[in-house]
């Protein structure tokens, strides 16, 4: 009994320590001394390293000093205690991300993905690692699987319609933006949207302009139908694009001024 009382005596003499530590961290922290409260984090974690709750603590502040390699360690240290601790691994994707380790996140969300494959949040950061990789038929296939996991969310759709931008296939980036406003007109990214349609307009009745100074046939059937004539030769305008289209009269066009922004509205 008296070595069962001496075990908890010492536990509880521990825990008083590490929190004292931790008190103290925070208030050199809060004054802006965070590598003295960097050495007292690690003493917390010396006392108790299965604590996983030090190791986000302690990342944090090197998160404050802009150390951001040093936050990745800290969290790689702790996930190597606990692997099954999704929020953690969330915590280094991001930090990847931040730091522009872009192929590092990409490993590191595929290996969270086999652990927890229904985490729709690693699985966005998966598909924004493999845009800035340029891997863009891979942030597609990741982007096709996070809308078939959660598909009443307009924001999935958003991202398609950015890979499709990246991919040059406008016809496609132009049919998710629309369907992003059909989806839900006051969300957040609807005014994003909206600029991006009037963006792929407005850059596509360039070209549009460009082309019929240079292509009398293209000319001609613009002036005859307008939309069929851009349909044929692929340009995809939204509604707004192709009204707008309709009003332009390019015989008033000079070829030296093809900026259209004055059709647009």
């Amino acid at each position: 009994m008296s070595n069962n009382g001496g075990g908890g005596k010492f536990r509880g003499t521990t825990a008083r320590r590490e929190s004292a530590c931790i008190k103290r961290a925070n208030d050199l922290a809060a004054k802006g001394l965070y590598d003295e409260a960097v050495m007292l984090i690690e003493q917390a974690i010396a006392l108790s390293p299965d604590n996983t709750a030090y190791y986000v603590q302690l990342a944090d502040i090197y998160c404050a000093q802009h150390r951001l390699d040093k936050a990745v360690d800290v969290i790689k240290r702790s996930i190597k205690l606990h692997p099954d601790d999704l929020s953690l691994r969330e915590m280094l994707l991001q930090l990847y991300l931040e730091i522009g380790r872009f192929e590092d996140a990409v490993r590191e969300a595929k290996l969270a993905l086999k652990l927890f494959p229904k985490s729709l949040f690693v699985r966005e950061l998966l598909a924004g690692a493999l845009l800035q990789c340029g891997r863009l038929d891979a942030a597609l296939r990741a982007v096709n699987e996070l809308i078939a996991q959660d598909s009443t969310n307009p924001s999935h759709y958003f991202k398609r319609a950015i890979v499709f931008q990246q991919k040059g296939d406008l016809s496609m980036a132009m049919q998710e933006f629309s369907r992003v406003l059909e989806m839900d007109p006051d969300f957040d990214l609807a005014e994003a949207a909206k600029e991006a349609i009037g963006a792929l307009d407005g850059f596509q009745l360039r070209q549009i302009a460009t082309l019929a100074s240079e292509d009398a046939m293209f000319y001609a059937k613009l002036i005859r139908d307008p939309e069929l004539a851009v349909a044929e030769r692929g340009f995809a305008l939204s509604v707004a694009g192709l009204l707008t289209l309709k009003q332009i009269d390019f015989q008033s066009i000079p070829e030296s001024d093809l900026n259209l922004q004055r059709y647009y509205h």
